[in-house]
Order: C-alpha cells, then structure tokens, then sequence
C-alpha cells in the first residue's frame, strides 16, 4: 500500500523505522537500511567493508545532484555536497555513540507526531559537524560520529540515475537506485524503474 508522502500513516511508518533501526543496534550487529523503493544492482558489502574498517559510524546516501567522487568508489565530499541526507539507504555501525544517536532520534521523532524522521535525521547528525579528513570521513552528532556520505553516482537518487544518467555518463556501475524525485507515488516509481527494465 502506497501510504502517501506527509501523511499520518507515513509518519508512524518512519517511527516504527527508528524503533527497528534501534532493536537491531542492540544485537549488536550492523545495520543497512534500506527503503522498499531502491533496486540494488550490485553486492555492496566490499564497498561497506572498506569504511567499517576504518571505524566509520553512519553512511548515508544523498540528495545531492553533483558528484565529487570521480569514480563512484569514494565518498563525496560533505563541503561541496551539502545537500540533505537521505535515510532511504543507511548504514549504521552499532558503537556505543551510534546507538546513542539512535535513541536521541527515535525521542525527537516520538515527541513531534508531525516531524519527518529524515529531516530529525539530518538535525541530529548535522549537529556540531566537523572538517573531513582527505578520505572525506568528517564528524558530527557533536563531533561524537565519524560520518560518509555514499557516493551520488553509484548510490543513486532518481534524479542522478534516472535523469542525469549519471552512472552511465560516467562509466559506472551503481549498486543501487533509490526511486526518488517521482512523482504519482508507487504507481511512478515503479513505471520509471520499468523503463529501465529494473522492474517486472
């Protein structure tokens, strides 16, 4: 069922993500999220690897239009993309300060029943930001989380797979597509993944 951008069943629906999101932190094991309207085209669990290893705590993917990673295998760069984060694809590693993010999100979602838990999302990371280090990792939650931003060209966004074409203009291989910048709800979403036979 389509519940409708904005509406009260889309908002629950958002609660009950970070309630998940949250359970599954205290197994501790690590967690990707990811919105039941992206397409993953490849295994991106090398990818994933690779900043797990270096201790990063949250990736999150982008609203961003322009890439700054050149090759789509390296995370961009958060002073010249500094578009919204985008909760439709996540990884989060379960490290103390993590679970503790989690909880101050899941309390600011619970106490405004109108909040969207993404834009609750980007307050709380965006918090105290820090510069990035060279491989682009920077810190927030008050300097608390090492942070990346998922490359746009190869964890698309409707508008950089569908639109610009980016991954092919580039050469590229995604791991995923996220349906977004649609319109007509479910029914468009999966019309657009259709045209690119991503869809039955």
């Amino acid at each position: 069922k389509d519940f409708g951008w904005g509406t009260t069943a889309f908002h629950q629906m958002g609660r009950i993500k970070v309630r998940l999101i949250q359970q599954v932190l205290s197994l501790g094991v690590q967690v990707l999220v990811c919105d039941v309207d992206t397409v993953w085209l490849r295994d991106p669990t090398p990818f994933l690897a690779r900043y797990s290893g270096m201790d990063v705590d949250v990736l999150t993917s982008s609203d961003h239009l322009a890439t700054t990673s050149s090759n789509g295998e390296k995370l961009e760069d958060p002073r010249r993309a500094g578009s919204a984060y985008n909760i439709g694809i996540i990884y989060l590693r379960p490290s103390a300060p993590v679970r503790e993010f989690v909880r101050q999100w899941r309390l600011n979602v619970e106490k405004d029943s109108k909040v969207w838990d993404q834009n609750a999302f980007n307050s709380l990371l965006k918090w105290g930001l820090q510069p990035p280090a060279p491989s682009n990792i920077f810190r927030g939650f008050n300097g608390l989380l090492k942070i990346g931003i998922l490359p746009v060209s190869t964890f698309c966004s409707g508008h950089t797979f569908f639109v610009q074409r980016m991954p092919s203009r580039l050469n590229l291989k995604p791991y995923v597509v996220h349906a977004t910048f649609q319109f007509s709800g479910s029914t468009g979403k999966r019309h657009r993944l259709r045209e690119r036979s991503l869809w039955l």
